[in-house]
């Protein structure tokens, strides 16, 4: 008796693939990235952490420019470790992703924090140190975001060569989506400043508190993953 071979969801979702054409497997892929990469700037804990930034006086051209280095930041961490991931085949283990989400966490409190206690907006007068800043803001969101990314690489393209091609579509989509949305985000907020100190010290201290409330959300989500 001849015994029939089966396959897993994820080894058919495979082959799947590579019976695509390589021309629409390698359009497919691109399509994934650029629409994960354009929706993943808004999340709830991106939109939040950037907003605290960019409630501090900062011009919409500055504003961009932060956008860019949290854009980067995301990106090396997101290529950088997401690579190493596909390369070895391996996951990120769920008690280090676990500590990932809670740096997120920490980073949202530091953040609001900061922006509760400097609630006047300030012309910005050091713009490198704020692009750098919003590089390393990016660069731990990266690193909590990447082993879902990478899982989604891992299981759903047929190799390791699609899955880095992947990454750096998804890092560069995210980056032009968050540069768009710190400089739209600031339009507004730029206006207000110039109108009404007061409009934009509420502005600021409305920044703060949402901060920290995606950190107490984020927390329940950790926590509650813990235990199932």
């Amino acid at each position: 008796m001849v015994r029939q071979k089966t396959c897993t969801p994820v080894a058919r979702q495979k082959k799947l693939c590579y019976d695509l054409p390589m021309s629409s497997l390698l359009l497919s892929t691109c399509a994934l990235g650029v629409g994960l990469g354009l929706r993943h700037a808004f999340d709830s804990d991106h939109v939040a952490a950037i907003t605290t930034l960019v409630t501090g006086g900062c011009s919409p051209k500055q504003a961009a420019a932060m956008g860019a280095s949290w854009g980067l930041g995301h990106a090396a961490a997101v290529v950088g470790l997401g690579a190493g991931l596909l390369l070895l085949g391996v996951q990120v283990p769920a008690p280090l992703a676990i500590v990932f989400d809670l740096l997120v966490v920490g980073l949202m409190v530091l953040l609001g924090v900061r922006t509760l206690r400097t609630p006047q907006p300030q012309a910005e007068t050091h713009p490198q140190q704020s692009s750098l800043r919003a590089l390393g803001v990016g660069l731990v969101h990266g690193v909590s975001g990447t082993a879902a990314v990478a899982l989604l690489a891992l299981t759903r393209l047929p190799s390791q060569a699609h899955g880095i091609g992947f990454l750096l579509v998804f890092s560069v989509a995210a980056t032009a989506s968050m540069t768009a949305l710190s400089f739209l985000l600031a339009l507004p907020l730029a206006a207000v400043s110039r109108r009404s100190a007061r409009l934009a010290r509420a502005a600021r201290l409305l920044a703060g508190l949402a901060s920290l409330a995606v950190a107490g959300l984020l927390l329940v989500e950790t926590l509650q993953g813990c235990r199932s």
